[in-house]
């Protein structure tokens, strides 16, 4: 992949190719000596970690003791022979674990190269002005077993890593409040107030999920997408089971009755926005009358909403 980004569009669909068709390809060594000479991105990478990929190296030929069994220690042997020890077992299993180890971080430094964000969203001030991605942060335990810290703090040196961060700072942080909302689909009733503050950064059904949980304490959960993506709320639902499926969801929109419909411990009472679905789970039952007030809250707000939006 690595090797790919870095070729412009007519040679990276014709390369491409020729590995889907298993055909002629470049061996890792032809790569990378087109990425030292050609490739922008990488070769900023390694001369900023230029320490890490001399260790890189190091392991590489340490491995190659074994890969072409150069030496007494890793000619041809039978692990498992009469003649072997426990010490000359434990020592192969060590330096297995050690080269892994190595590779395991390799693979993670060269997707830096073509997607900084495993490290950018370590930082919280990142983290905070994005949208949920599907990228998920190195944790920090992951950074000092595979990679290094110092090795990190060289890549964020880089050109491709600065480029984002100082594109991403630019943008508005997001309240914690908020973050919760965006990224984990947790909605705190208690600070509603201060969500809306930021409802411009909120998707359309990050908006309606906020506004179907804040307007009854009765609702504990909001479903959407037929339970795809599901929000929890600071009220605690009475439903023990944490499991859930679409078709029941799926039943109760093509039945008559789309309110109060018995769901274990608690209720289901089905919505819809536009072409959108929403199935809330509440702990006590709705009034008619408070369900017709409550539909008509949702939309008056997504009205003001889109109003706002446009002007």
């Amino acid at each position: 992949m690595v090797y790919l980004i870095e070729l412009d569009a007519e040679h990276k669909k014709k390369e491409l190719n020729k590995w889907k068709s298993q055909s002629r390809f470049p061996m890792y060594g032809q790569m990378l000596k087109f990425l030292k000479e050609s490739g922008k991105e990488f070769a900023d990478i390694k001369e900023k970690m230029e320490g890490y990929f001399k260790n890189l190296q190091e392991v590489k030929e340490f491995m190659n003791k074994y890969v072409h069994k150069q030496g007494f220690n890793t000619f041809y042997i039978a692990q498992n022979h009469i003649s072997g020890t426990k010490d000359d077992r434990d020592a192969l299993i060590t330096d297995f674990e050690k080269c892994l180890i190595s590779c395991i971080g390799a693979i993670a430094v060269f997707r830096l190269a073509i997607d900084p964000f495993p490290v950018l969203l370590m930082d919280y001030e990142i983290y905070s002005r994005t949208m949920e991605l599907m990228t998920e942060p190195y944790s920090e335990e992951f950074v000092e077993k595979y990679i290094g810290a110092e090795s990190i703090e060289a890549y964020k040196r880089t050109d491709i890593y600065q480029g984002y961060y100082e594109y991403l700072m630019n943008e508005e942080q997001r309240s914690p409040a908020v973050v919760d909302v965006t990224k984990h689909q947790y909605i705190d009733k208690g600070k509603v107030e201060e969500i809306l503050e930021q409802a411009h950064l909120l998707s359309k059904t990050d908006f309606i999920a906020v506004a179907l949980a804040s307007l009854s304490e009765k609702v504990a959960k909001i479903y959407s997408l037929d339970g795809l993506f599901p929000y929890i709320t600071s009220t605690r639902s009475v439903r023990t089971d944490l499991s859930y499926h679409s078709v029941v969801f799926k039943g109760i929109k093509d039945s008559e009755n789309h309110l109060n419909i018995p769901y274990d411990e608690a209720f289901l009472t089905y919505l819809a926005f536009e072409t959108d679905d929403y199935f809330v789970e509440h702990n006590e039952i709705f009034t008619p009358d408070e369900y017709i007030a409550y539909e008509a809250q949702i939309r008056a707000l997504l009205l003001l909403a889109k109003s706002r939006s446009e002007t």
